[in-house]
């Protein structure tokens, strides 16, 4: 909680600029790589909210500095603490019909803002950039504005698929709720 307090604490003084810019230079150098097992294996205890997306992973570097510079554009409003997490994972996946990095080298987005007033305006100016593009949502996570229509086109085949394997061991619609409603129009 306290790390939530201070980054706000930060932000919201305009110092996080600063010190972040003074942190990377005394780490410039020091990347480290590891599995993700390893990397993110923690705990999160303030209240939070997380958007996540994948995009495919040429170009990563663009859709980064955009949505760091959308960040900056809104932090205005009162935007709380925000980190943005970028991973990656390589092209084959296809455990799932509908998983965000289905099949492709992706680049996956953690938008994660402390559970404060502001962060869905962000998170709703977000989503309808990728909305707008071929990035995928992350299903589990803040997702408002998907719908059946927007996941058919992103998943094509495999989400009539999806659909059907639905309809198949689900007739009775026992496991809808407003949220698998909204998203896949059952």
């Amino acid at each position: 909680m306290g790390s939530v307090w201070f980054g706000n604490l930060l932000a919201y003084t305009n110092l996080l600029p600063t010190l972040s810019n003074l942190g990377y230079k005394l780490k410039k150098g020091t990347n480290l790589i590891l599995e993700s097992n390893a990397a993110f294996n923690r705990s999160i205890y303030p209240l939070h909210q997380e958007l996540e997306f994948t995009l495919p992973y040429e170009g990563t570097l663009t859709p980064c500095f955009h949505f760091i510079k959308l960040y900056e554009k809104l932090f205005a409003i009162g935007l709380p603490y925000t980190v943005i997490e970028i991973r990656f994972t390589p092209a084959g996946h296809n455990r799932t019909l509908i998983g965000p990095g289905l099949e492709r080298h992706s680049i996956w987005v953690d938008v994660v803002c402390n559970d404060s007033a502001g962060f869905k305006t962000f998170y709703k100016t977000v989503e309808a950039e990728i909305k707008q593009s071929n990035a995928r949502p992350h299903l589990g996570k803040f997702c408002e504005i998907f719908d059946k229509k927007d996941l058919a086109q992103r998943y094509q085949e495999n989400f009539s698929h999806f659909y059907q394997l639905k309809k198949e061991h689900d007739p009775e619609g026992k496991f809808v709720n407003p949220f698998t409603q909204k998203l896949f129009g059952i």
